[in-house]
């Protein structure tokens, strides 16, 4: 069902539109299938869908994913989309998003076409779109100062069998090679650019010629500067496809992921809060979004008869908020920190120190603890647990309306209250710093 058929706002109002269709948004749009009965509709700005056989032109404009080959994760979501019959709609770059007087939001696309839906979901990534025209001026991507050169290496000499985090104290590189197939492996290597520099106009996809001059152009600045020709240059010789990016978080971070009238605007994935690279959890925080979202949707907005209803949609979005909001927020800190301890490591005066403090690190917990923060969240016992307390609060509320002060605490609940969330603070501690699971 994937097509580039113009859309009219005569049309019957989409149930939910959903902007972006990367891995975010097909996840997205599967979960609310399978959750709450509801088809989505997705339009993508794209022209077609990115298969690694397709030969990439200079200034195509492609639905690919960057870095690792998420690709072939990307391509079985979207074919597992379409087969579920979940419209989507190639060529559909969004121009502007128009919340009515009725509530109702029209979505306007560059091609001339529009759709008319009750609720919007922005699943279009860190330039999204609709957090421009929803945010406006409060915030703004800003460069991070550190460019990368990603790509993927086939038939390398060198296999490489596990994850390595090379840094040079003389250019200020450092880098991550992980292999990504029997014959294949990944490279992302960062240098720090100045924001003059930069040059974001050449940020993005590079052809294949483009892809080989970038990567021998930086494997003779990799040999001068010592790195192993083996390990670390060779595979920039052996390259089949690269990806130049500079990196930008949102300054400041968003207060609120919803906009406009019984907040029916909302926000999903680095649309909300683009990611930095470094713990590599992009696209796992907007699969959270994604999935907390849609579990909320499936408690709060699905009646006891299967029918979708917007009674509750304004409390589902202020809970989706309140649960990722400060979980998007420290992970983004982990990261930004995880890069600053990779520029460090260039460093000549605290490498050798930190270098051991990295290995104690690891021979003691098997990795860095920091890397530990994306297995350490279960989203569906998040959800839980805060519909849980909005529960029993709304149940409060009824009883202390008929018999005020009837439901005071004693001196002994007092005591067992604190302790509780003494335990659950102590659990959320070990969580963070050791990656464990309460109950697990």
């Amino acid at each position: 069902m994937a097509n580039n058929q113009s859309t009219s706002a005569e049309q019957k109002p989409a149930t939910i539109a959903i902007v972006g269709g990367g891995i975010v948004g097909l996840v997205f749009a599967m979960a609310v299938k399978r959750h709450c009965g509801i088809t989505c509709e997705i339009y993508e700005k794209a022209t077609k869908f990115y298969d690694e056989e397709d030969e990439l032109t200079e200034g195509d404009w492609e639905l690919t994913s960057i870095g690792i080959r998420r690709w072939k994760l990307q391509k079985v979501l979207f074919q597992a989309a379409v087969g579920m019959g979940i419209p989507f709609h190639f060529c559909k770059a969004t121009k502007d998003v128009i919340i009515r007087d009725d509530g109702l939001i029209d979505v306007l696309f560059e091609d001339g076409s529009q759709r008319t839906t009750q609720l919007l979901f922005g699943c279009d990534g860190a330039h999204s779109k609709d957090c421009e025209v929803m945010a406006g001026d409060a915030t703004s991507l800003e460069y991070t100062g550190v460019t990368c050169l990603m790509g993927i290496a086939e038939n390398c000499p060198v296999k490489q069998k596990g994850i390595s985090f090379p840094s040079s104290h003389t250019s200020g590189c450092h880098a991550v090679y992980f292999p990504t197939g029997p014959n294949e492996q990944c490279f992302q290597v960062h240098w720090p650019i100045p924001v003059e520099q930069a040059n974001s106009g050449n940020w993005g996809n590079l052809t294949d010629t483009m892809s080989k001059k970038e990567c021998r152009a930086l494997a003779k600045r990799l040999k001068r500067d010592g790195w192993h020709p083996r390990f670390f240059i060779e595979p920039l010789n052996h390259v089949t496809h690269a990806v130049r990016v500079g990196f930008a978080l949102m300054k400041p971070s968003l207060k609120k992921w919803s906009y406009g009238k019984n907040k029916r605007v909302v926000l999903v994935g680095n649309a909300a809060h683009p990611p930095v690279p470094y713990i590599g959890q992009g696209a796992q925080m907007g699969i959270e979004d994604a999935g907390t979202m849609a579990w909320l949707l499936k408690k709060l907005c699905v009646d006891s008869k299967g029918n979708f209803t917007l009674e509750n949609f304004g409390k589902a979005v202020e809970l989706y908020e309140k649960i990722r909001i400060p979980r998007t927020s420290h992970i983004s800190e982990c990261s930004e920190e995880m890069g600053k301890m990779q520029e460090l490591r260039g460093d000549v005066d605290a490498r050798d120190s930190l270098e051991f403090m990295i290995q104690g690190e690891v021979m003691m917990n098997g990795a860095l603890p920091i890397m530990f923060q994306g297995v350490s969240h279960h989203y569906q016992k998040s959800v839980d647990r805060e519909l849980r307390k909005f529960e029993l609060e709304e149940q409060r509320n009824v009883v202390s309306a008929y018999m005020p002060g009837v439901l005071e605490p004693s001196d002994g609940e007092r005591k067992r209250n604190a302790k509780k969330e003494e335990e659950e603070m102590r659990e959320a501690f070990e969580a963070m710093m050791y990656g464990t699971v309460a109950g697990q």
